[in-house]
């Protein structure tokens, strides 16, 4: 798709206004106007899926920065000690590579509700490890984000957060970032995360947004 005019593409068959939009912000737009972050002012909805999609909203409004960048957090440096393109949280923390490895590990399909509904047989498994280890990172990201931006709530969106137990591990994780130091729970204010209304359709919902 690089290089890619859609509009003219579209267009060439679609007599109506066409519109791109990057797929989280458009997610962000859905729950914006029809979902979990309706009434908010400043929040942010993070896409788990094939890579990590992130849109901010500032004073009541998608914002997408000088350069129409803002919120690309697949870019992100994770980890530069890990080598290669699992160094990127896009990569590394791929919804989409975690539901594969687990599946391998737990000797399944590579389908989501299978994954999860075995992970539920074997407690304290290596692949309930792996689970918590990705819950855990994707908590220090909510974290960052909240040291940064002073958000009012950050959703959970993508076809894994249909998951209770994904938004659970990263909540709990999440609150046990502020147990580190007495000066964290002074300073920082804690917000909710939850599951975007829509999840893995919030970026349909929010395409029918964009103006």
């Amino acid at each position: 798709m690089n290089q890619v005019n859609l509009i003219s593409l579209i267009q060439s068959f679609f007599p109506g206004k066409v519109v791109v939009e990057n797929d989280a912000k458009a997610a962000t737009l859905g729950e914006l106007k029809k979902g979990s972050l309706q009434d908010t002012r400043n929040a942010a909805a993070l896409i788990l899926g094939t890579g990590v999609g992130l849109g901010i909203v500032i004073d009541g409004r998608l914002y997408k920065g000088n350069h129409q960048q803002a919120g690309e957090i697949s870019f992100l440096v994770r980890d530069r000690r890990v080598l290669g393109k699992d160094s990127f949280v896009g990569t590394g923390l791929s919804a989409v590579s975690l539901i594969a490895k687990l599946a391998e590990m737990l000797k399944v399909p590579q389908d989501g509700k299978t994954v999860f509904e075995e992970l539920n047989k074997n407690l304290n498994s290596e692949a309930e490890k792996m689970l918590n280890a990705y819950c855990q990172e994707i908590a220090v990201l909510c974290f960052n984000l909240q040291t940064i931006l002073d958000l009012d709530k950050i959703v959970i969106g993508g076809g894994i957060s249909q998951q209770k137990i994904i938004i659970d591990k990263i909540y709990n994780s999440y609150n046990k970032l502020f147990l580190v130091s007495p000066l964290i729970e002074q300073t920082l204010r804690k917000i909710p995360i939850e599951a975007a209304k829509f999840k893995a359709d919030a970026n349909l919902i929010g395409a029918a947004e964009v103006k």
